[in-house]
């Protein structure tokens, strides 16, 4: 029997063949793609590189899977560091003071939904039903710690057009030259990575003063990198340059990697220098100029994420010294 609408509008059954066809239709677009959003709101640059890494090694088993990264626009280093996660496809910088809101999530199921969003940018980039929504919260592990982060680490890419070795060459310093990176390091301690670095044949290339964006392109070219700087020491690490921090692991460590390096002290002993490049040196026995970048480690796919992720009580990057 039919159920006609009053004043000639839809049957009941007209309509159930409209939601039918939408249902079917947001189906097939899930199916074909799924949307992840994620917030991160890292205080400094380091956090906010960790969450990065960490949101990369949540995601990149997803198949079929677009990520979208909203982030404050305080520091413009901010969007060159989501630039360089290859995991992510878009990002929208939100500036304090600027009259637009970046919304968590809009609750309008439906296709007569009785509220739409009412910010063109969110709707327009289909940002109002994620598959998945990330928090900072969620994205908060260390990666030091993130259960199976270290055995296939995900991996930092430069942007396109971004890898500009002019000012290596600048410093006469060629491909076939290795070097390693320091970074917010004193005089004493800088002269004796020095002079250990020059020992083993190699060079030094301070990375103190320069926009991100530029002392990114020469540690990725690296045999290794050295420092104080938690932002360059973690940006290392995320391209997988073997990275050295010398100072204390505070809310996360700074490094995550097998061939990373935490010293627990910002001051290394005059015995020291030899001993630590020394074993950098054996551990890169293969990189004799600039560093090449990283092949990328297969991971297995999964289905979907169950938050919290698993975290391990000890991190396999090494602790110095032993």
């Amino acid at each position: 029997m039919s159920m006609s609408g009053g004043e000639g509008g839809p049957s009941a059954e007209q309509v159930f063949e409209v939601f039918t066809a939408y249902a079917q239709n947001e189906v097939r677009e899930r199916q074909a793609r799924r949307r992840v959003v994620a917030f991160l709101a890292g205080e400094t640059l380091a956090d906010f590189i960790c969450e990065n890494v960490v949101l990369a090694a949540l995601v990149r088993g997803l198949a079929n899977t677009e990520v979208t990264v909203i982030h404050a626009a305080e520091e413009p280093e901010r969007a060159f560091i989501a630039g360089c996660n290859p995991y992510v496809e878009e990002t929208m910088a939100v500036g304090s003071g600027e009259p637009f809101t970046a919304l968590l999530d809009w609750f309008d199921a439906g296709m007569d939904a009785p509220v739409r969003c009412p910010e063109a940018a969110w709707a327009g980039r289909g940002l109002g039903a994620p598959d998945l929504l990330l928090v900072p919260g969620a994205l908060g592990a260390s990666p030091a710690h993130l259960a199976g982060l270290a055995e296939a680490p995900p991996t930092f890419r430069l942007p396109k057009g971004a890898d500009d070795p002019s000012a290596l060459i600048a410093r006469g310093v060629g491909p076939e030259a290795w070097f390693a990176g320091i970074h917010g390091l004193d005089v004493e301690t800088q002269c004796g990575l020095e002079r250990a670095v020059q020992e083993q044949g190699g060079v030094v290339i301070p990375l103190d003063d320069a926009p991100l964006a530029d002392r990114a392109t020469v540690l990725t070219h690296a045999r290794f990198v050295v420092g104080t700087d938690a932002a360059l020491a973690a940006m290392a690490s995320a391209f997988r340059v073997p990275s050295v921090f010398l100072g204390p692991a505070e809310r996360r460590w700074p490094v995550w990697n097998r061939e990373d390096i935490l010293v627990g002290s910002r001051s290394l002993g005059p015995g020291d220098f030899g001993t630590l490049v020394g074993q950098l040196v054996a551990s890169t026995a293969g990189c004799t100029g600039w560093r090449s970048p990283a092949e990328e480690v297969g991971v297995v796919p999964v289905d979907g994420i169950v938050p919290p992720p698993p975290v391990r009580e000890a991190p396999l990057c090494q602790v110095w010294p032993v």
